[in-house]
């Protein structure tokens, strides 16, 4: 056995000896691109090489020790005997992608250990007996003749987090980097500079966090610079180097950063500019500007307001910001906005609060249509009824018996003497083919199930033309444009509402991008298959406008239905609140683990994300040991991004799941708004205290959304689940429902990660995070204008910030 090991280890050296020995003609000096790999060892890269660091690509090149252009293959620097894999051959795959017709040259320069200091001509750096200025100074002159230098990627900092060497640290740099761009010939050459290994297991002493500061101040420093995350990347063991993994997403994240840099390289006048304001950029750097430039849909620069004018030109739109603050579009990550559309058809909702409210909304109902027209209640949960109960046949009888009346609550349904009687239950002896029947001394109270046997008797719901569905949505998007919303998830649409979307796009008609979820119901891997060949999409079909993202199912019922997935019996308490029967009851489980692992393979397989609609923690727990099943023969489904959709109920368990599977999870603020004081009162407060527990997601470095799973009315404020942006970031950070209680005062978030439940993670969800999210180059240019200082203000006006405009893609699609 260790003789085997020997041999393919002398094998492996001797296929990265015959790999550099084959020198390669760069192609011509301006489709040879050049990029500068400095700092220490981070930079000159630690990971243990795996074959596939070693296989050539012609279109990636490195200037060996010898001066040679040769195949870039790990480990590329020779510092030290510990070199191996580094981010450089990763970002130089990923800009190779992304420019068909270049080569990329690398220069690696970096030195293991070494101090900014010795960045200086003349000074020696004793651990590798070199001169780290001097020796880059040489090579990149030697390199300079083959090509054109498009950037330099600096990861250095770790050897200056000394009490002594931190507070220096900033115009080091700043003088470093004025070095780097005067020896390069330009003046404008983007810098990268990466963070250092951010480790859960590493705590950060003051200095580290000192020079971490000045590593995200950079941008905002100078121009032409990006700041690169090291957010959620782990190290190889020593608790100072990335593993071979985090080094390659490393480099991909410094390609990130270049692309945004470049898109906007060179477009000098800007279409519009907002200044005099407050940026709150929420890139990884946490900048804080005065002004932003917009040019072709996209953010050009953000900066100081002098900087930003500089951009202007003749046609440029100003913009005075008066010192209001912008914040990048809300991304509302879970609605069904065309079910609020065609509802809307049928007449306004209302959100109702109370018994008395229910009976008073009957009453003018009855005064508007003919006796015995069928009366249905708006769609309200019991959970939010100051009683906190059904209402009973009497109470709907208090409000009118003139007209047959129907309240439902999704799985049951209460009726006024008049409706029971057309259905001919209020005969004691009478049954449903489709549900049952509760009674009370003989009497009906309440039906489970039974909704086909009701609408047979209730008028046939209208159908709405095309044309009357899209004025509608049209006139819903531009209420969502009116909170800062640009972005939306349509969470379980089909390939008609799909092609509806793309429709209104191409017509100009959708001032809001859509990113489309698809419901299906399959039991079993034939049955994803089917589905998609009906579907007929392609795994994220579509433009930045609106395109498809996912698929999903449905796993188990709802908090408010009695019919959630939990970990233990529901018990005599709950039982009775929901009128249910069995206090053994676990909830409703729509799939099998056998069934959930072989519909998540399959999707996988065919290249689709899944999510899926799990509210108990015993299905979500179900859920993600299906996906980490799926795992074993399908690693690639962490790509994937799974999607966790309400899950109610997260534990430090389940969140460490879910962030080893690399999980995401979609969640709704309005429902703790609402919902968290009968929570606490049915299913105890050690609950109310997990439920909607965004603080477990965000310490265990889960990207969560949080949204309203908005999908009847057009009121911000009082539609099914509010869909103001401003009230999740209330709840986020304050934690206070509707009768003034905190439960789980742990779950409070941070400003800035509350701001990120609606704009950061949402991106992330669906494979946006380099186009949405974020106010940096190159982005979209998706952002509201706020009416306050979300960051400054008393904690209790967050709920009051409104929106004074809305620019989506660089043009103003609501302003107040």
């Amino acid at each position: 056995m260790i003789e085997r090991r020997l041999l393919s280890l002398l094998l492996a050296c001797l296929s990265i000896s015959w790999i550099r020995a084959q020198e390669a003609v760069p192609p011509t000096k301006e489709n040879f691109h050049l990029f500068l790999l400095v700092g220490q060892s981070n930079m000159a890269g630690r990971g243990g090489v795996e074959p596939q660091d070693q296989q050539a690509d012609p279109r990636v090149l490195m200037f060996d020790r010898e001066g040679r252009w040769v195949p870039a293959v790990d480990p590329m620097h020779w510092d030290k005997p510990s070199a191996g894999v580094g981010l450089g051959r990763s970002f130089a795959l990923e800009i190779a992608k992304a420019h068909p017709g270049v080569t990329i040259g690398l220069i690696p320069c970096a030195a293991g250990g070494s101090p900014i200091d010795t960045w200086k001509p003349g000074v020696m750096h004793d651990q590798t007996r070199s001169y780290p200025w001097d020796d880059t100074v040489k090579r990149l002159k030697a390199a300079l003749p083959s090509g054109t230098l498009k950037g330099i990627l600096w990861h250095q900092g770790e050897s200056d987090c000394k009490p002594d060497l931190a507070p220096a640290y900033e115009a080091k740099l700043l003088d470093l980097v004025a070095r780097f761009r005067v020896l390069s010939g330009s003046p404008d050459v983007p810098f990268l500079v990466g963070q250092m290994g951010k480790f859960p297991d590493v705590p950060w002493t003051p200095e580290i966090v000192m020079v971490d500061a000045v590593h995200r101040r950079l941008p905002t420093l100078i121009d032409h610079c990006a700041f690169v995350s090291a957010e959620g990347l782990a190290h190889k063991g020593d608790k100072i180097h990335f593993d071979s993994a985090s080094f390659r997403e490393l480099g991909r994240r410094y390609a990130a950063a270049y692309l945004r840099l470049e898109t906007v390289a060179g477009k000098a006048e800007a279409d519009a500019i907002y200044v005099n304001g407050k940026v709150i950029a929420l890139d990884p750097a946490e900048s804080v500007a005065e002004a932003i430039a917009v040019k072709d849909g996209r953010v050009l620069a953000v900066g100081t307001t002098a900087a930003i004018e500089a951009l202007a030109g003749p046609a440029t739109r100003r913009v005075d910001l008066a010192g209001r603050t912008v914040v990048p579009g809300f991304i509302e990550s879970h609605c069904h906005s065309l079910g609020a559309a065609r509802a809307a058809l049928d007449g306004d909702y209302a959100e109702l609060r109370s018994i008395a409210e229910v009976q008073d909304w009957i009453r003018r109902r009855a005064a508007e249509v003919p006796a015995g027209t069928w009366i249905e209640v708006p769609r309200n949960e019991i959970t939010r009824l100051i009683e906190q109960r059904f209402p009973t046949p009497e109470e709907l009888d208090a409000a009118t018996t003139e007209h047959p009346v129907v309240f439902v609550s999704v799985t049951k349904t209460v009726l006024n003497s008049a409706g029971w009687k057309i259905l001919g239950l209020d005969d004691p002896a009478a049954t449903l083919p489709d549900g049952e029947v509760v009674r009370e001394e003989g009497k009906p109270v309440l039906m489970r199930g039974g909704q086909a046997s009701l609408r047979k008797h209730m008028p046939a719901p209208r159908v709405h033309d095309s044309e009357a569905i899209l004025a509608k949505h049209e006139e819903l998007v531009r209420v969502y444009n009116s909170v800062g919303i640009t972005t939306i998830f349509e969470r379980a649409t089909d390939r008609v509402g799909f092609d509806t979307f793309r429709e209104q796009a191409s017509n100009d008609r959708l001032k809001v991008r859509v990113r489309g979820t698809f419901r299906f119901s399959a039991k079993d891997g034939a049955g994803v298959e089917t589905y998609l060949a009906k579907l007929g999409l392609a795994p994220g079909e579509g433009d930045d406008h609106v395109r498809a993202t996912c698929l999903k199912i449905t796993v188990d019922g709802g908090i408010h239905w009695g019919t959630t997935w939990l970990s233990e019996p529901h018990g005599e308490k709950r039982t009775a609140f929901y009128r249910n029967t069995d206090p053994a009851y676990t909830g409703t489980q729509s799939y099998s683990p056998a069934q959930m692992e072989a519909i998540f393979g399959a999707a996988n397989a065919k290249g689709w994300p899944m999510s899926a609609h799990v509210t108990g923690d015993g299905g979500a727990m179900a859920v993600l040991r299906a996906v980490e099943t799926v795992a074993k023969s399908q690693p690639d489904i962490r790509d994937r991004r799974f999607n966790l959709i309400h899950c109610y109920f997260p534990t430090p368990e389940m969140a460490a799941l879910a962030k080893s599977l690399n999980a995401g999870v979609d969640t709704q603020g309005y429902l703790y708004e609402r919902d968290a004081d009968f929570i606490a009162k049915i299913y105890g407060p050690e609950w109310a205290d997990r439920f909607m527990g965004l603080g477990e997601w965000v310490k265990a470095g889960v990207p969560v959304g949080l949204n309203s799973d908005h999908m009847i009315g057009f009121d911000p404020d009082r539609a099914m689940n509010s869909f103001r942006p401003a009230l999740m970031l209330d709840i986020a950070v304050n934690r206070r429902d509707d009768r003034g209680k905190v439960y789980g005062e742990h779950q409070r978030l941070s400003r800035l990660d509350a701001l990120r439940t609606l704009t950061v993670w949402p991106a992330w969800l669906s494979f946006d995070e380099e186009k949405l999210g974020t106010l940096e180059p190159g982005k979209l240019a998706d952002f509201a204008v706020l009416d306050r200082d979300y960051l400054e203000c008393p904690a209790e006006e967050i709920r009051k910030i409104e929106v004074v405009k809305t620019v989506m893609g660089g043009e103003v699609v609501f302003e107040e």
